[in-house]
């Protein structure tokens, strides 16, 4: 009898083991659903802080895009000025430069229409002295004509 309740006492202690065993598997398996909980709740705040930093970025290089874009377009009219911009200095610098020969030429016809009006000037002025002189002589000439 004595046996069987050593069999007994230590179907017991193993029953004691076993129920422990079973209370830590127990407390095991609660920390690790808590863990897998947390982890689930983790993991889903990383899927949604990732899908929000890629929608950023896909905003982000999207309007990238459009600067890019609207640098090109404002490139594209600098150029255009660039050239109207050349072309009218290249305009201005012929206009100088017709101006130039403009004024040259306007010198040089003065200088002559002075020369050719000084020159006409003396011819008048001695025309003015022989038509003088001969109306002196004409005068002489009557009074010699009448006096006799």
């Amino acid at each position: 009898m004595k046996d069987v309740l050593n069999g007994l006492n230590h179907h017991k202690d193993l029953n004691v083991l076993m129920r422990d065993e079973v209370a830590s598997l127990e407390m095991s398996l609660k920390h690790s659903k808590q863990y897998q909980l947390e982890n689930s709740t983790y993991q889903q705040v990383l899927a949604d802080t990732t899908q929000m930093y890629e929608e950023k970025i896909a905003e982000l290089i999207k309007q990238l895009g459009d600067e890019h874009a609207r640098y090109e377009t404002a490139e594209e009219q600098l150029d255009a000025i660039k050239i109207l911009l050349s072309d009218s200095e290249q305009k201005i610098q012929q206009q100088k430069t017709e101006n130039s020969t403009y004024q040259k030429v306007l010198a040089d016809t003065t200088q002559m229409y002075e020369k050719k009006i000084k020159e006409l000037t003396e011819q008048l002025e001695d025309e003015h002295a022989r038509l003088e002189g001969a109306e002196e002589q004409l005068h002489e000439a009557k009074n010699l004509l009448s006096g006799q």
